[in-house]
């Protein structure tokens, strides 16, 4: 329960549970069943949550760990959360029936299961919706955070954010002068091109208002963001929950750092994590009220997992390349997909659990194509893209399914930690750093060649495959 990402700690959670039934096949349905027979009380118990589990797996894990979805996209924050719980109680519940039992032996466990199984009936669950259970944000608004660790030398306009120099560095004045002088078409600095008169008003409104204590610090403002409604705002875990989610997509204006040459070193040095001061997570939400303007803040979690580098993170001098483009420019749905998969790359980057990164990585792998549940129609399509001619095709793929079947389908559906996999850290960096290379080569391909739709891919496909003659 230490893993504060819901979406991470689901797909964690439920790959221990999965695990637990020691079936000796990849069966949710069959190690359902063995693990029931351990937690619950009754037959009545044992239909509740076996409703419960078929629910997740169905509607939850699927998406998420298929199409590379979050759970905060299909249920509420609270929700999520209760989920979570919830499987952890059952996780709890078997291990203390297993203690009680006293028994020492894998063989004896399994024996003492299928003892258990006998006296329950399985009866398939019934359907349950989604319907109605996400928070809606159907407001926007403006959100402002400081980066502390960070080195940016003059503003720049990363779409929907703004990434702001220190006040102590760049003065407030100079915004003021150049807003004037851009308002009235009269020359300004060239660095302001991309920024608009709206902008700039922005800026010069929510500086002014900005403790003056964090003016040694850069900021990043992000506009058009979720707002979240002041009854979620009383509940602590979902203000939490909500300050995180902000902060991560207020983190995505330094994605661009990482995937395009910044200052990363693997994964060594990182861009500080946003709003981070004195060990807590806060946000400031620019209010825009009919009477006056103000900033209102949004406290966050103790905030323990990587922050801050050692020494200042250098942003790079922007150049707008491919990489810009699928992050910031006027994406299509397609690019918006690549998009999701490059932002999950970097997150990918802060988790420091080598099991659930891998994981991580996979995830993104299948939600490459969320149409559907096969993968392996993912797996051809990847490599055909990228492929250059038919032996290369099959290598690739013949390499991805190995690592696959090697790494993923224990951890995902065994519960098992990389290390009893493979302990040589050194062979894991190299998995993490194929997938990654992977992804973003495949992003890359398909916004080089235009690609909006899903009849543009599946044309481009058949084009490959045909050249490849596969």
């Amino acid at each position: 329960m230490q893993i504060i990402d819901e979406t991470r700690c689901f797909v964690f959670l439920f790959s221990k549970i999965d695990g637990m039934g020691l079936c000796d096949t990849y069966s949710f349905t069959d190690n359902k069943k063995r693990i029931l027979s351990i937690v619950a009380e009754n037959q009545s118990n044992f239909d509740v949550i076996s409703s419960q589990l078929y629910f997740y797996s169905k509607e939850i894990r699927t998406e998420v760990v298929h199409k590379g979805k979050r759970i905060d996209e299909l249920v509420s924050i609270r929700k999520a959360h209760e989920i979570n719980q919830e499987l952890f109680n059952i996780i709890i519940r078997f291990c203390t029936k297993v203690i009680d039992s006293e028994i020492t032996s894998i063989e004896s466990l399994k024996e003492y299961i299928l003892n258990e199984v006998s006296k329950y009936s399985y009866k398939m669950p019934q359907e349950q919706s989604l319907a109605g259970l996400p928070v809606v944000y159907s407001q926007r608004t403006t959100y402002v955070a400081t980066l502390e660790g960070l080195q940016i030398s003059y503003p720049e306009k990363r779409g929907n954010y703004l990434l702001l120099p220190s006040l102590n560095q760049f003065k407030y004045d100079r915004y003021y002068k150049n807003y004037v002088s851009k308002d009235l078409g009269k020359d300004y600095e060239s660095i302001f091109n991309d920024f608009s008169i709206e902008d700039f008003e922005y800026i010069i409104e929510i500086l002014y208002r900005c403790e003056r204590a964090d003016d040694g610090y850069p900021r990043v403002i992000g506009l058009n963001l979720p707002k979240i409604s002041d009854e979620y705002m009383r509940s602590p875990i979902i203000r939490e929950q909500f300050v995180d989610y902000i902060c991560n997509e207020l983190n995505e204006c330094l994605y661009y750092d990482m995937l395009s040459g910044g200052d990363i070193l693997n994964g060594e040095v990182l861009p500080p994590r946003v709003g981070l001061r004195t060990g807590i997570r806060a946000i400031y939400e620019f209010v825009e009220d009919k009477e006056e303007l103000f900033l209102q803040f949004v406290p966050g979690r103790v905030f323990s997992e990587y922050q801050i580098p050692s020494e200042a993170y250098n942003c790079i001098k922007l150049y707008k390349d491919d990489i810009y483009e699928i992050l910031f420019g006027n994406a299509n749905y397609i690019d918006n997909l690549c998009k999701r998969s490059l932002v999950n790359i970097c997150e990918s980057e802060y988790v420091r659990d080598w099991t659930q990164r891998i994981s991580y990585l996979f995830d993104t792998f299948d939600g490459i194509d969320p149409r559907n549940y096969n993968k392996e129609k993912v797996i051809k399509l990847v490599f055909t893209i990228l492929a250059i001619d038919k032996a290369d095709y099959l290598r690739n793929k013949q390499k991805y399914e190995q690592l696959k079947n090697k790494y993923r389908n224990p951890i995902l559906h065994g519960g098992k930690s990389i290390f009893e996999i493979e302990p040589d850290i050194n062979e894991i960096k190299k998995v993490d750093t194929y997938l990654r290379k992977t992804i973003m080569d495949y992003c890359l391909k398909i916004h080089s060649l235009s690609i909006s739709t899903w009849e543009e891919l599946d044309n481009a496909y058949r084009v490959q495959q045909n050249f490849l003659k596969l």
